[in-house]
């Protein structure tokens, strides 16, 4: 079964690293995935509307909103995604912490990055 999964994050280099780490990850469980990138709440929002996502990997601080406010409509359109703030903003994911399965705080290293997100093996 292929896994789906959204990176919400205003930054390209974050994306890139995010998804080529996870992609490694999975790859070397076996597990197939396929990634799309978001650089906006507006645009994650899009993306939700059109697709089913598995797991959702938001920033939380986002010059057009919070990624909270993905975290919650993607729990609203399927209260299974599995959901990740990953973020320097720990009060803002405090505000949106009942829409999330998971919290890591900004910077993390990639080898820590992928301890952190095992729970996607699990889907």
């Amino acid at each position: 079964m292929k896994l789906h999964v959204l990176i919400l994050d205003d930054f390209a280099y974050n994306l890139e690293l995010e998804k080529k780490v996870i992609e490694t990850f999975l790859k070397g469980h076996g597990r197939d995935v396929r990634i799309d990138l978001a650089k906006s709440v507006s645009e994650a929002l899009e993306f939700l509307q059109k697709t089913h996502y598995d797991a959702i990997i938001v920033d939380m601080n986002l010059p057009d909103g919070s990624g909270g406010a993905v975290a919650k409509s993607a729990k609203e359109i399927d209260p299974k995604t599995v959901t990740a703030a990953l973020t320097l903003y720990r009060e803002e994911y405090e505000n949106y912490k009942d829409y999330f399965d998971h919290f890591i705080k900004k910077p993390i290293p990639p080898a820590t990055y992928t301890k952190h997100f095992q729970w996607l093996l699990a889907l």
